[in-house]
């Protein structure tokens, strides 16, 4: 009896990008619009962040007619 390895092994890259840059928060939606990156964003929040940036981002969103959907959970540690 002989044994032959069948090498399987998976790699996958998990990096990816962030733009940090000043002002970027107010030219999110000029950015999407003129360079989408997909068909459509969900923006996903706590309900602390949700009142102070989740709703006027998606209202931004919208206003662009880029197609957006904001989810929110209740803030605090039995939620994550």
């Amino acid at each position: 009896m002989e044994y032959v390895h069948v090498g399987l092994k998976k790699e996958i890259d998990s990096s990816y990008e962030i733009l940090i840059d000043e002002g970027l928060f107010g030219n999110l939606a000029d950015g999407l619009k003129n360079e989408p990156l997909a068909n459509a964003y969900a923006i996903i929040t706590d309900t602390n962040v949700e009142k102070i940036y989740g709703k006027t981002l998606l209202k931004g969103l919208q206003s662009k007619n880029i197609h957006s959907h904001l989810i929110s959970f209740k803030a605090g540690e039995k939620s994550k």
